[in-house]
Formats: structure tokens, sequence, C-alpha cells
């Protein structure tokens, strides 16, 4: 229902918040920057491990799948 309907408070949140951006001081950028530049980095090497280890499980799960059907034939 939220994301249908209260246009009137989103628009009014959306603007609000780029007004309020504007009197942000530039240190939190660039410390923001910093951290996504790190962050960032970690969130690729962790996506990787994910990734080769989802291959793994199913690679190991199709050979199963494999052998119990060349069993049964």
């Amino acid at each position: 229902m939220f994301n249908e309907g209260y246009w009137c408070f989103k628009i009014t949140l959306v603007i609000l918040l780029f007004v309020v951006f504007h009197f942000v001081s530039n240190s939190f950028f660039e410390d923001y920057a910093e951290f996504a530049k790190y962050g960032g980095g970690v969130y690729m090497i962790l996506q990787s491990i994910i990734i080769i280890d989802l291959s793994y499980i199913w690679s190991i799960n199709w050979r199963k799948k494999f052998l119990e059907n060349t069993k049964n034939k």
C-alpha cells in the first residue's frame, strides 16, 4: 500500500532530503567516499566468494543427479 500510495508524503520527503543535503559539510562526503571505496572492495570480494561457492554447490548437485539418472537406466 505504501508503494502505490502516499505520494504527497513521498514527494515532500524527497524535496526535504534534497534541501537538507545542501547543508551537509563536504567532510562528510569525503569520509563517505573513503568508506565506500574500501567497503565496495570488501563487498566485491565477498560477492566473488559467494558466487564461487554457489557454482561448486551447483556442480556437485548436478553431478549427483547425473549419477542417479545413469544408475537408473
